[in-house]
């Protein structure tokens, strides 16, 4: 095995364990760090990030999510979801999608 896989397995490892982290600034910090790590984003961390973007308590969380798909090829992961979001029968749901278009810079 070579030291690139170590490497990158010891950096994901201690990423995962910050993406879980119950401190905000170290969500963020990893949320911004993955995309350094490697080249692409796995469709398993975009689906993280994803579940970050509408489910995280904090809201810097939920955009430094939004805007690491977005800048990483995953606009119509998110765009499916907004869609999701936006046609359910739940208001929360369709409110909480409203709330991230708004927060858009377009």
């Amino acid at each position: 095995m070579n030291s690139h896989v170590l490497t990158w397995s010891a950096r994901s490892a201690s990423v995962a364990m910050m993406c879980a982290s119950k401190m905000e600034g170290r969500r963020i910090v990893a949320v911004d760090m993955i995309p350094q790590l490697t080249d692409y984003l796995t469709q398993d961390i975009a689906s993280k990030f994803l579940a970050m973007t509408w489910e995280d308590e904090s809201q810097q969380v939920q955009e430094a999510a939004c805007k690491a798909l977005l800048s990483n090829g995953f606009a119509s992961l998110l765009h499916d979801s907004l869609l999701t979001r936006l046609d359910s029968g739940q208001d929360r749901l369709r409110i909480a999608a409203l709330g991230r278009l708004g927060s858009f810079s377009l």
